[in-house]
């Protein structure tokens, strides 16, 4: 059964049962800290901001404010009941990049680095705080990018432009990269470099992000225990429980691979899986409909005269963009 309703709001749950929801009300974007209580069917908001910010997977909220735009930063780690957990400063200089996420099950890591004009030198420390305002530091260390997940850490020494150790927060281990294969590729005569290990490790896995000289990505499978490639390189790669794969080859079809980076199937386009979802849509030959994950088609096709954008929100969940609105489409076998 197939029914479908327009959306007009965004949601990320990807964190569990606390998430984060965008509204706009007249000219100003809010942002809610959510709880979803799923054998209730409730959603509670429990915090609420013009300014964005990051949420645990056990509610916990971390948000910048910036009292001098140039000499001081605060972050607030909130609990998942607006309760204060902890305040804290940090002094910077004008010329300082920060990244900061929630680390692990405990920790909110902090990226700090400072370039000095006197020395003409960059510095950097990546400070672990836990829930209970507890901070630790790792000295003349920086974060590659945006590479603080939920449980790991992609390190590069200050004086190195790539990676050089990936720590995994779930198996409290470093992982060397530099030197390694992964560390970066050659396409075509062009030479890419790891830029992203996506939005968490799986086992020892990850979605690989790698950026030419050019700008231009590619996109691969990794294992960060052995530094060697597990699949091809492609142009895409969505995951959301790291077992199956939507990636997108040098001919624009979208199509899964597995974990051991077996090719699946091809299609005109496709939606990644949801966390251990059993269905996705996918669009072919002018039809859209839903496969398992060993692409066997289980539902009835429906025709559309342009290519859809689909989506997958959660298992049973779907989306399609198309040219007459933004539609819901839920299944039930």
């Amino acid at each position: 059964m197939i029914r479908t309703a327009t959306i007009s709001r965004e949601f990320d749950f990807s964190n569990g049962n606390y998430g984060i929801m965008a509204n706009r009300v007249n000219d100003t974007l809010y942002y809610y800290a959510v709880k979803y209580d799923k054998s209730a069917n409730k959603i509670t908001c429990y915090y609420k901001s013009s300014t964005l910010f990051k949420v645990s997977p056990q509610g916990y909220i971390s948000q910048w404010k910036k009292n001098d735009p140039t000499t001081k930063l605060t972050l607030n780690i909130i609990g998942n009941t607006e309760k204060k957990v902890k305040t804290m400063s940090f002094n910077v200089k004008a010329k300082a990049w920060t990244y900061w996420n929630f680390a692990g099950s405990e920790y909110c890591a902090v990226s700090l680095s400072e370039y000095d004009e006197e020395s003409e030198k960059w510095s950097g420390n990546v400070y672990l705080i836990d829930h209970n305002g507890k901070m630790s530091r790792l000295k003349n260390y920086a974060v590659r990018g945006g590479n603080l997940s939920s449980n790991y850490m992609a390190l590069r020494s200050i004086d190195s432009s790539g990676f050089t150790e990936v720590y995994s927060f779930d198996g409290k281990k470093t992982y060397t990269i530099f030197g390694k294969p992964i560390a970066s590729t050659t396409v075509g005569g062009n030479t890419y470099e790891l830029t992203s290990l996506g939005s968490k490790l799986y086992g020892t896995k990850a979605a690989a992000t790698y950026t030419g000289t050019s700008g231009k990505k590619l996109y691969a499978l990794v294992d960060v225990s052995t530094g060697k490639f597990v699949s091809k390189k492609y142009y895409n790669m969505v995951t959301y429980d790291g077992k199956i794969f939507r990636v997108r080859n040098s001919s624009g079809q979208y199509g899964y691979i597995n974990a051991s980076g077996k090719e699946l199937g091809w299609f005109d386009d496709a939606a990644a899986f949801a966390a251990n979802g059993k269905y996705a849509p996918v669009f072919k030959n002018g039809k859209v409909y839903l496969v398992d994950r060993s692409m066997n088609k289980v539902s009835k096709e429906a025709e559309l005269s342009n290519v859809p954008l689909l989506t997958t929100l959660g298992d049973s969940l779907y989306t399609w963009f198309g040219l007459k609105g933004s539609y819901i489409m839920t299944y039930k076998q």
